[in-house]
């Protein structure tokens, strides 16, 4: 070597380089924390995080680099200083991913630790100075690489022990300040302790400038990089943060809803049960003793054409047609035939009551009761939607002809009612107006099956409901 050039610090750009590496680490983290926060990594996050952690490696080295000062110019080998950068991030990536995988692991912090310190920041340290160009020399203590290359592993392993440590997505702001400085320090130290080692002497060979830019412009860069990378992630994050509470707030309004939606069908399922059979039960009974009574009466009566006689005989065919009507009513809550023969006694009774009260013929294919075992829920709620789409087909096809089919498959119950009336129009399907649909399709989702309508004006419309079957094993699960 030439004779040996001293070279001084601009302690301001030092400290400036050290807050460069504490941004880096911090949008790193707030990134990579984003990317665990969820039951399954977002490995497009876990990039992300990656290359903030390798911006704020690169830019902390270039501003350090603008701090030091040595008494002859110097510039920068630009392909190098890249390839500085990809070193960084590849590195950076590779600790992430093992770090996503067993966070908590501590051979995993070793080994994360190892490669982040060792190829990550050691690695860009001596490429970049390998990207220095000046009328000179550098050579390297061997002595001062190891403590380097340590000071940055060991560091890197306090710095990863703590920033994973769980919980890592319910941190306060302390703690994430406390991480980002410690991610910043195995950057920093490691560079001013490798720097302290390093030995410029001057040459009278002048240095191959193709492809160089001065330190100064590539000092500057890197500020200006880190710059953006604080406002993008500020900005990323803040989005992100607010579009996220939104998420979750509406999704926990929609399951609030539905929770709420579920507990109101089987109350009042429950309150339709009760009434039925109250008004069956002691109704009916009250009406049939006067029946009783009124028949008696009237068999004490002198027979002939006793005035008395006739209105007794009335007030009979008034309390036959009360009977009638109580039990006419109380098959509307809530049909006996369900909850005494099931499903598939039910779906041929509603298909049977359709038929005689709208003259519409109605064909009915079920498979037999002991092939379709089936809990009370979802017997209510497959009969409930039969029902619906029955009155539909009343109010609105004008149908001659309904197909009613209830089948079994693969663990899951379908029930498909076709019809060959004047169809709808598939945008009003399930518009604000049609809150039948819309019930139909909320009790299909609330068991985990779904409602398919398909319909197209002038050809009948086809409705389709499937849902787990819900069967004596599935209610021991």
């Amino acid at each position: 070597m030439g004779d040996v050039l001293d070279g001084s610090y601009d302690y301001r750009l030092v400290l400036l380089s050290i807050v460069v590496a504490v941004v880096g680490g911090h949008a790193g983290l707030e990134l990579a924390r984003r990317a665990m926060a969820g039951p399954r990594v977002r490995f497009d996050w876990l990039m992300a995080a990656s290359a903030a952690f390798a911006v704020g490696i690169w830019s902390m080295h270039y501003t350090g680099m603008l701090a030091f000062r040595l008494p002859v110019p110097v510039w920068i080998h630009w392909p190098t200083a890249v390839l500085s950068y990809a070193i960084a991030a590849g590195s950076a990536a590779a600790v992430l991913l093992i770090m996503a995988r067993s966070p908590n692991g501590g051979l995993t912090t070793v080994v994360a630790a190892f490669v982040l310190g060792g190829p990550g920041i050691s690695g860009l340290h001596y490429t970049s100075m390998a990207s220095m160009r000046f009328h000179g020399e550098h050579g390297f203590l061997p002595g001062f690489i190891v403590a380097a290359v340590m000071v940055g592993i060991v560091l890197c392993h306090v710095a990863l022990r703590q920033a994973f440590a769980p919980p890592i997505n319910n941190r306060s702001r302390l703690h994430r300040s406390l991480g980002a400085i410690l991610m910043a320090a195995p950057i920093w130290t490691m560079h001013y302790t490798a720097m302290a080692g390093t030995v410029f002497a001057k040459t009278p060979v002048s240095p191959d400038l193709s492809n160089a830019l001065s330190v100064s412009f590539l000092g500057t860069v890197a500020i200006a990089m880190v710059t953006l990378l604080i406002m993008g992630v500020a900005m990323v994050t803040s989005t992100v943060d607010r579009l996220s509470k939104a998420r979750a707030d509406l999704q926990g309004s929609f399951e609030q809803l539905r929770a709420l939606a579920a507990r109101l069908q089987h109350v009042r399922e429950e309150e339709r049960t009760n009434v039925a059979r109250e008004i069956h039960d002691e109704l009916g009974q009250a009406l049939t003793s006067i029946k009783i009574d009124l028949a008696a009466l009237v068999e004490d009566l002198p027979s002939g054409t006793n005035p008395a006689v006739a209105r007794a005989k009335a007030v009979m065919q008034v309390v036959d047609d009360t009977i009638q009507r109580v039990r006419r009513i109380s098959t509307e809550l809530r049909p006996g035939v369900l909850d005494d023969l099931g499903l598939v006694a039910a779906v041929e009774w509603a298909a049977g009551e359709f038929q005689k009260r709208t003259g519409v013929k109605c064909d009915v294919s079920v498979p037999a009761e002991d092939e379709l075992p089936m809990d009370r829920d979802r017997a209510t709620a497959l009969f409930r939607i039969l029902q619906e789409t029955l009155t539909n087909v009343a109010r609105h096809a004008k149908a001659t002809h309904v197909r009613v089919r209830l089948t079994k498959y693969d663990h899951t119950v379908a029930l498909e009612v076709q019809d060959d009336g004047r169809g709808i129009d598939e945008s009003r399907i399930f518009g604000r107006q049609s809150l039948g649909m819309l019930g139909m399709k909320e009790r299909a989702f609330l068991l985990g099956g779904e409602l398919v309508i398909e319909s197209t004006p002038g050809t009948g419309t086809t409705v389709i409901v499937r849902i787990p079957g819900g069967g004596s094993e599935d209610r021991r699960q």
